[in-house]
């Protein structure tokens, strides 16, 4: 390794902490880019989100689980994602 070769990858890496810790990439093609890919991901996430079953006793999310024993042995269910605290429960489809 030369010494321009350290002194290049000193200097980027000093570029580079200095605008993490700015938290603040500058202002170009590529960042924007990828702040709207970011913004994208987030925004589907919650519609995601919104298209969840809601637990009928305490309004938390729904998770599709499947009955281990009983009856409804083998058969799909809504099942609150606060199991054990919160037993709710929805037969599914």
């Amino acid at each position: 390794m030369y010494i321009y070769d350290t002194i290049y990858i000193v200097r980027v890496k000093g570029i580079v902490v200095k605008q993490i810790e700015a938290g603040r990439y500058p202002r170009s093609f590529a960042t924007h880019r990828q702040h709207v890919k970011l913004v994208k991901s987030i925004v589907e996430a919650k519609e995601a989100k919104d298209d969840l079953v809601a637990c009928p006793k305490c309004g938390s999310d729904m998770v599709l689980r499947e009955a281990k024993r009983g009856e409804n042995k083998g058969q799909q269910l809504w099942g609150c994602s606060k199991f054990p605290s919160c037993c709710g429960v929805i037969k599914a489809g």
